[in-house]
Formats: C-alpha cells, structure tokens, sequence
C-alpha cells in the first residue's frame, strides 16, 4: 500500500472498500466481446434520402402500382427508398454503438481512477473521476429521452424525436473531423453543424445541462464536477495538493510562514480538503449506479425498437416491392444477419 492510499484509508477506514467497489463496478461495464453490426453506408443514405425528402414524402401516399410506375425509370430514387427502409433498424444500431462504447469508456475510466490511486497520483485520479462523471451524467440525461420515447403514444413521432437526440449524443461534434483527419489539427476547421445540414440538428450540447440533470436524482454532484474542474482546468486543485506552510518563528514584527511545494503526499494544506475526498469517491460510485438503472430503462427501448423494426419491415416490404429483392440484408437488420427472403420476407408471395 503506497502512501496516498495509506493517508486515504486514515481519513475514512472504508475508503479501500470503496475503490474495490469502484473497479468491479468498472468490471462489470467492461464489454465482453466486439460489437459488429451491417448496415447501408450512412453517407450515401443520407444523401440520397436528403435529395429525395420531398418525392420521399409523396410517394408515401401512393398505391404499389403507382409507386412502381413513378420510379420505374428513377433507379437512384430505387435505391434511396430502399435505403429509407433500411432507417428503424440503423436507429438499433446507433444505440447499440452508443451504450458499448459509454460502457467501454466508462469502465477504463473507472481502472484508470484505481490505478492513479495505486500509484500516488491524487491529481490525476480526480481528473479521471471528472471524466467518468461527464459520461455517466451523458447517459443518465439521454435516459430522459427514453421515457419521453416509452410514454409517447405516437411510435413515428417518438422514434423520430429519440433520433435526433440518439444522433446528438453520438455524431455531435466540435470540429469537423473529416477536415481534421484530411489535414492536420493545425489546418482542420472548427464546425458546428447547423440543422440544414442534416434531418437532424447535431450541434454540441453542454455537458453542463446532463451534469444538472444527474444532480436532481443525486444531490452534491454539480458541486463535486465544479470542484474537479479546479484539477482538470489551470486552476487553484493542484496547488492545494502540493502546498504545505509553516509558520516560523521569527525576530520581525511581522509574521513569517513557509511555504513547501512537494509532490509527496499529504501536504497539510490538502488536509483541508481530505475530509471531503471520499465524498467524492462515494458520489462516484453512487453515480455509477444510477448509470446502471439508466443503462436497464435503454435496453427496453432497444427491445421496443427491434419490435418496430420489425412490423416497420414486414409494412415496407409488402408496400415496396420493387424497392427490394429476397437476396438483401433483411431490412430489421437482425443480428442473426438473415436475408429478406429468410426473414421478415419469408412469407410474402412477391407478385
């Protein structure tokens, strides 16, 4: 045991308990096995569905036959309403990617906060445990949207408005990316994306509204993220953490102190905040909890959904017929990976 631990389990005898918490909570997170998924390109959808939104949007109120005649001669309009059916099921996946990687990087924020502990770097634990409080608090916030989701009695609506906020949380961005990636971070752009770019409108939101959101279901939270971000930004955490003074006695009239920066620790100037460190752990751990419960009411919409997608399916199959063929991917997207002729199009007689 190093001597931050040993100073830590002085303050409060349940402080080791409490970091074996922690990392088995980590654990527990941690995915077992790669998630791998098919899918339509996402570029070229979006493209040819953003092209075609408005023929999109009449088509629906035709008959087969109709249908079948205005797009005959329209192959790329083919293929942009194959894409369309192809969307409930995309929605799936995006949650599936979204939970697996919060639980990936969760659960290697959780490590990373023991194994600063283990090693004596105070500092950069809680600059860990700040992180971990932004993606639990992500998810938790996000959850808000699955009741909103579970309760609307309006399934087209409901997915719809789940959508744009599944897509904010996965495809937000402060910097185009692409720009960056071509480039170099030196020459790249900053973006924000604007809502005329896409169905969606994916601008950044402030993490700060999921932190208030998560402090309403547990009290001290915002105060505790306000308190790490004195560690994470240049501010006063560190040189409290490194600080000693003395005070010396001296011939002057005036008082003298000494004043000890050292990176061993405790230093008694962190005294002052040591009593609240395992408040900190303890409401991460409590946090972590809770991103459980968010993570269960996120599964039942997972299972909601794939039930759309599936009637979503069976509809668009028997409604479109020219838009696909028995050989494709079925357009549930199942992760069994069936075709449409063994799955949702099993039964349908094509004329």
């Amino acid at each position: 045991m190093n001597e931050l631990s040993k100073y830590l389990s002085s303050l409060n005898k349940d402080f080791l308990p409490l970091t074996k918490k922690i990392r088995s909570l980590g654990k527990k997170l941690k995915p077992k096995k790669q998630l791998i998924f098919i899918e339509p390109s996402r570029d070229e959808a979006s493209e040819l569905q953003t092209k075609y939104h408005k023929e999109y949007v009449n088509l629906m109120k035709l008959s087969t036959p109709e249908l079948e005649k205005e797009i005959y001669d329209n192959p790329e309009l083919v293929k942009s309403i194959n894409s369309i059916m192809y969307n409930s099921a995309m929605t799936i996946n995006l949650l599936d990617s979204y939970i697996w990687i919060k639980n990936n990087t969760l659960a290697d924020n959780f490590e990373g906060i023991i194994y600063c502990i283990d090693k004596g770097l105070l500092v950069q634990s809680l600059i860990l445990v700040r992180a971990a409080i932004e993606q639990i608090a992500d998810v938790v916030h996000f959850s808000k949207q699955c009741d909103s989701y579970l309760n609307n009695q309006d399934p087209i609506a409901s997915e719809i408005l789940f959508l744009e906020s599944l897509n904010k949380k996965t495809m937000a961005q402060r910097i185009d990316w692409n720009d960056c990636m071509s480039k170099s971070l030196r020459k790249g752009e900053k973006k924000e994306y604007k809502s005329t770019e896409n169905f969606v409108n994916l601008k950044a939101e402030s993490i700060l509204n999921s932190i208030d959101y998560l402090d309403k279901k547990l009290n001290g939270i915002r105060k505790s993220y306000e308190l790490l971000c004195e560690f994470a930004h240049p501010n006063v955490g560190p040189y409290l953490i490194y600080r000693s003074i003395r005070k010396l006695d001296t011939k002057s009239k005036l008082r003298f102190t000494e004043k000890i920066l050292n990176n061993s620790t405790p230093s008694n100037a962190m005294e002052l905040f040591s009593t609240h460190l395992f408040e900190l752990y303890e409401l991460l751990y409590e946090a972590g909890v809770i991103y459980q419960e968010s993570n269960d009411k996120i599964k039942e919409v997972k299972k909601n959904l794939r039930s759309n997608a599936k009637d979503i399916a069976k509809t668009a199959l028997n409604n479109w017929e020219i838009a696909w063929s028995i050989d494709e991917p079925c357009i549930c997207l199942s992760p069994s990976r069936k075709s449409i002729g063994e799955c949702c199009g099993k039964n349908i007689k094509r004329q």
